[in-house]
């Protein structure tokens, strides 16, 4: 094809060569011991030669059992749907092979017809491509503790035989539990998952502990900042080529609501240090609003900005209410300084740079 001279290559059709996913992700649950089964409804991805590389489990439902997988951000990137079984496995050998389990729950699974508590939910499983299987079984679920872990049994068609027959194939997959790994990891964390933690600032600082502590199973973690996507700064923040002019809040929450265990991830798009400044854009005004909002309601404000001038605005905000971490880097990032600010406890940020400059060492 060509336009206004330009030679442009053709798209071919993507073709999907593999029904069978390399891995299962599923989100971490604790089903009822009294439900032995019930409907998996599972979301797939295709790498770019149209092989399905991940599954991750959408929804487990059950007789009163329907639990649903409410990191929507993360299954906008899983478009192809896919329904099962699960099935409670009490009597599980690890010698037994992929054939084996099949040949010997498949005639035991039932129609997929299934009924959730509020909204009827019918399900119609194509096995022509894939069948799959979600089974719970005991083993070693964290440290040498033994719990109900999962596997999935995929049936999968390969090919056609001359006469036209389909050719299947079995897999067996260990499922890759979204568990709480924090708690027992790092059980000091435990502390954080009902915490609200507000970073301004995202940059070479900021977007480190945004990572980190999103990793830690905080309740919910808000990124404010106003600046854009410079791929040229990529090598001292997160600033992939692909995400090139996107707000860096709206960058990083994305990658943070894929990766890390946050409850849940905010992206505010404004400068601070006009966040007492009434707007008359109705859109910016409610958007300042929230954003005060949100951080008068932070459990901690974190100052990654660098700014005096946003300082003494969070200093302002977090006054009486909450603490204020603020951090900064020399040029290049050798060194730096921490701060801790509690309410009642110690002085201001105001109060810390006279001390600062109070203290400074003086050349001639």
């Amino acid at each position: 094809a060509s336009t206004r001279g330009l030679e442009l290559p053709v798209a071919e059709p993507r073709t999907v060569y593999s029904a069978a996913p390399r891995r299962v992700v599923v989100p971490h649950t604790n089903i009822p011991d009294n439900i032995a089964g019930g409907a998996l409804v599972l979301r797939q991805r295709i790498d770019r030669s149209g092989v399905v590389v991940t599954s991750i489990v959408d929804q487990i439902l059950g007789p009163g059992l329907n639990i649903q997988n409410t990191n929507l951000d993360v299954l906008d990137s899983f478009p192809i749907v896919v329904t099962g079984w699960w099935l409670r496995l009490p009597s599980w050998d690890p010698t037994e092979t992929a054939d084996q389990l099949w040949e010997r729950l498949s005639p035991a699974l039932p129609a997929l017809e299934v009924s959730g508590d509020k909204d009827p939910l019918i399900v119609e499983a194509d096995p022509r491509v894939l069948t799959v299987v979600g089974l719970l079984v005991e083993d070693e679920r964290d440290y040498g503790q033994p719990g109900p872990c999962w596997m999935f049994l995929l049936r999968v068609r390969t090919g056609t035989t001359r006469d036209g027959a389909p050719v299947y194939g079995t897999v067996l997959l260990a499922g890759l539990e979204l568990n709480d790994s924090t708690s027992t990891r790092t059980p000091i964390a435990a502390g954080l998952a009902d915490k609200k933690v507000a970073i301004v600032g995202v940059g070479a600082i900021g977007h480190h502990i945004a990572a980190d502590l999103a990793r830690t199973g905080v309740h919910r973690l808000d990124l404010v900042d106003c600046d854009w996507v410079d791929p040229n700064t990529r090598a001292r923040s997160y600033g992939p080529v692909s995400h090139a002019g996107m707000s860096k809040t709206a960058a990083l929450a994305e990658h943070l609501r894929g990766t890390a265990l946050a409850g849940s991830v905010g992206s505010w798009d404004i400068n601070v240090t006009r966040l007492f400044e009434h707007d008359d854009d109705s859109d910016t005004e409610r958007n300042r609003r929230r954003v005060l909002r949100t951080l008068m309601d932070a459990d901690l404000i974190i100052d990654a900005t660098a700014n005096p001038n946003a300082t003494a605005i969070l200093n302002a905000v977090a006054l009486n209410r909450s603490p204020l971490l603020t951090v900064a880097g020399t040029p290049g990032l050798w060194g730096g300084w921490v701060a801790l600010v509690r309410p009642g406890q110690t002085g201001c940020t105001e109060c810390l740079a006279h001390h600062r400059a109070d203290h400074a060492t003086l050349r001639d």
